[in-house]
């Protein structure tokens, strides 16, 4: 572990840039500082808007994906901070969280009262979409959010509630599609995060971790419990493996995502852990303290030191720190192949296979399109013949569009799809279908000339599972025409 010293005061917010090289944190010293994560040297800051006045607190952190941009949010408001040209935009509607769209061109926020949530335009930092309810029951204030998280498709957001409840809204317009309202949620929901598959949200309430079925709000088995003290934050791996918890009981936790067990014993953190990032090549934990350091673990080292301390819980552990260690070094020797030869198909092969190993389906399917590109490059005619081996993305597109239409085929034409509320036609299905995880996976399974057609069909069969509910509406009875766009939870 290394400890970084030059905050002031307590540490309130911390992120990993993408590099997984840099961290960055923020502190109710009212400063923002960049940090080189394996160093600790102080790399950028520290920076304090014009203008806030001190006391002010960074409430949350977020770097978008191309590196470029950090989001704050805080009693000041929110900041969107251009690194590069060290130009700073802003909305003073104070948040207590933010985070931005997988494609970086969107930022949301969660507003202190009255069920705010909010979308902003990162180029502009002007608001695309607002949601606010002044009033619940009995005229009583509406809560704050305290977290919010886009899905990894970014077609929604969940919002974490000070009122003890999780709210998933539509990203286009943030009208609602359901509300978690467990009665185990009797204390304010401090975070929510999504798996990176989609299908799960794990959130984080008094000293408990909880696990719940994104599509339809169910909770999936019983709460996680291991700290003694509220849990101030939690963060999930880019890989969905494990999360990592600290909490004001001076630990920090790892959990498996599989299981939802501990992962060994806690690591000790000396002071109130205020806040905890994972890098997203999970290779790093950064967590934050009230004596205004940050503290860098390794986490290989730190899963090792949590088993040292508590070796009887997960049995899961060791075949995952088996996985793990093997995906590295498989990547790790592609990179090598790589930078010997750049312009050899073999070390992007080898990193193909490694990354679809590790389920990093986007990456593997960049891999692999460099791969046959380096082959289609290539003066020796033999290895240029290696490219029939693999299926192109255009070929797979097209034997994965003609397995779904030919199992739609006795769908209805329209569909409404549970997860986001649209009402979608043929086309919009297939659409969202090739943007989703099981596409991904399906295709980068594609990757030989073997095509498998029965697994394609029943991977589509599998996805576009569809069933007809009656409804007596009387004299009501709409017509499609009257239904044609109609959001389903608009339907009397």
């Amino acid at each position: 572990m290394r400890t970084i010293e030059g905050h002031t005061r307590k540490v309130t917010a911390v992120a990993v840039f993408n590099d997984s090289r840099r961290v960055v944190t923020g502190s109710s010293d009212s400063t923002l500082r960049i940090w080189d994560a394996e160093t600790g040297a102080s790399v950028g800051g520290p920076f304090e808007p014009e203008g806030l006045s001190r006391g002010g607190t960074f409430r949350s952190l977020a770097v978008s994906p191309d590196d470029r941009l950090i989001a704050s949010g805080g009693s000041h408001g929110i900041i969107l901070w251009d690194i590069e040209r060290m130009q700073v935009s802003y909305d003073f509607k104070p948040v207590n969280s933010v985070c931005f769209s997988p494609d970086g061109k969107r930022l949301a926020g969660g507003g202190e009262s009255d069920d705010q949530a909010f979308i902003w335009d990162t180029r502009t930092c002007d608001i695309l979409e607002n949601h606010e309810q002044k009033h619940i029951r009995n005229n009583s204030p509406a809560p704050g959010v305290l977290s919010v998280a886009f899905s990894p498709d970014g077609l929604k957001l969940a919002c974490a509630s000070s009122g003890g409840y999780i709210n998933v809204r539509r990203t286009d317009n943030l009208r609602l599609l359901f509300r978690f309202n467990d009665t185990l949620l009797s204390r304010p929901v401090q975070g929510i995060v999504w798996s990176p598959d989609g299908q799960q949200l794990v959130s984080i309430s008094y000293n408990k971790l909880m696990f719940w079925n994104s599509s339809n709000g169910h909770k999936i088995g019983q709460p996680s419990t291991g700290h003694t003290r509220y849990i101030n934050s939690l963060a999930i791996s880019s890989d969905g493996s494990f999360i990592t918890t600290a909490s004001s009981d001076q630990t920090v936790r790892l959990w498996s995502t599989k299981t939802h067990q501990k992962m060994g014993g806690a690591l000790n953190h000396t002071v109130v852990a205020t806040c905890i990032a994972i890098s997203p090549n999970a290779e790093l934990l950064a967590s934050g303290g009230n004596d205004g350091q940050i503290r860098v673990w390794g986490v290989e080292r730190a899963l090792s030191t949590a088993m040292e301390l508590d070796s009887s819980c997960d049995p899961y552990f060791e075949r995952w720190m088996v996985g793990r260690n093997l995906y590295r070094e498989a990547l790790s020797d592609a990179e090598k192949v790589i930078k010997h030869n750049p312009s050899s198909y073999v070390g992007y092969e080898m990193k193909h296979e490694a990354l679809h190993t590790a389920q990093r389906y986007d990456e593997a399917i960049e891999a692999l399109n460099i791969m046959l590109s380096k082959l289609d490059d290539s003066p020796d005619p033999q290895i240029q013949q290696l490219h029939w081996k693999y299926v192109r993305q255009s070929k797979a597109n097209d034997v994965i569009r003609r397995a779904v239409r030919t199992g739609l085929e006795s769908a209805p034409l329209r569909l409404l799809d549970t997860s986001t509320g649209y009402l979608c036609d043929r086309d919009a299905q297939i659409r969202i279908f090739m943007k989703s995880m099981e596409y991904k996976e399906l295709y980068v399974s594609m990757m030989h000339a073997s095509l498998h057609m029965e697994s394609i069909d029943e991977a589509v069969a599998k996805y576009f599972s569809w069933a007809m509910l009656s409804h007596r509406w009387e004299n009501k009875e709409p017509s499609l025409r009257d239904i044609w766009v109609v959001h389903y939870s608009h339907l009397d």
